[in-house]
């Protein structure tokens, strides 16, 4: 698209010039001042299409930085919700070294 657009304009600039050309009679100085406009018009356009570029590339540095940490995020919350495991429901206990289940009392009597 932005060479579409890029094609266009330059097209634009070379009819600008063209039209200098063709007009034999033109005034010198009119041609001097189309032809220097253009010229500007080139060099500022080039200007701009350099800005857009670092601004995308800019733009598409922040989105990684944003898909990492939002990654980084994820992996944290998956990695502590695998650490923090939820009590026993059951009121049951098993002791280490085979010993017998014991039932504790429940909270609140």
């Amino acid at each position: 698209m932005a060479d579409d657009v890029n094609q266009r304009v330059e097209d634009m600039f070379k009819i600008l010039v063209s039209i200098t050309e063709k007009i034999g009679n033109f005034r010198k100085d009119m041609k001097k001042d189309i032809l220097e406009s253009v010229c500007t018009l080139r060099r500022e356009f080039s200007q701009l299409i350099l800005q857009l570029e670092n601004i995308n590339e800019e733009h598409k540095k922040l989105r990684e930085e944003v898909k990492n940490a939002t990654e980084e995020m994820a992996r944290r919350r998956d990695s502590q919700s695998v650490r923090q495991v939820a009590p026993s429901l059951d009121h049951l206990q098993q002791y280490p070294h085979g010993r017998a289940r014991q039932v504790l009392p429940s909270e609140g009597g």
